[in-house]
């Protein structure tokens, strides 16, 4: 059922113009909606996606990175590259001689090497424990668990103590004004000598 319309095409009835799922009934509704998401939206063509500026902008983004590109290459890749070639080599800096794998054979042969390969195997796994522990004790500091106050006072107590400390010491040190406070400090610095 269409609306009544003028020949300027505005709608002259008090009801808005009905959508196009309205018209077909609410079946085609329901089904248009279901469907939507079932039929696979064909692609644009290339031509139809790219426009003009945004094509310009990628060549010059591309223009510009390969003068970085060339940089990495020539002071990090090939240089990786050369020591990879001359871990196979015996080497003595201006002549080369192949050897193969030998160097890596004697290498993994000596003990040390084990020691040092260990060493960072035990490193690398405790990485995830000084990441966690910290974010442990970030996590009771900031959050009101139970006994939160308690956890805070105790972590900060040596910073405050120390600081308290060095203040104390370094007002009777500056200024001796009172007996007592010079009676604290004679006792606790060490002795001076007299000319």
């Amino acid at each position: 059922m269409r609306s009544p319309r003028t020949s300027e095409g505005r709608n002259t009835s008090s009801r808005p113009d009905p959508g196009p799922h309205e018209r077909a009934g609410p079946d085609r509704a329901r089904m248009s909606q279901a469907s939507k998401a079932a039929i696979p939206q064909r692609p644009f063509s290339r031509r139809q996606r790219q426009n003009p500026p945004a094509a310009s902008r990628r060549r010059a983004g591309l223009l510009f990175t390969l003068p970085v590109l060339a940089l990495v290459s020539t002071l990090l890749l090939v240089p990786i590259g050369q020591t990879v070639y001359y871990s196979f080599t015996n080497w003595d800096g201006f002549t080369s001689q192949w050897i193969g794998f030998s160097a890596y054979t004697r290498l993994f042969n000596n003990p040390e090497f084990v020691t040092v390969l260990e060493n960072n195997a035990a490193m690398v796994l405790a990485i995830p424990v000084a990441i966690a522990l910290p974010l442990g004790v970030a996590f009771l500091i900031n959050t009101h668990v139970r006994g939160w106050r308690f956890f805070r006072s105790v972590f900060f107590l040596p910073t405050a103590v120390s600081s308290t400390r060095r203040a104390f010491f370094g007002a009777c040190s500056i200024t001796r004004a009172s007996a007592s406070s010079t009676r604290i400090c004679c006792r606790t610095s060490t002795p001076r000598s007299s000319p």
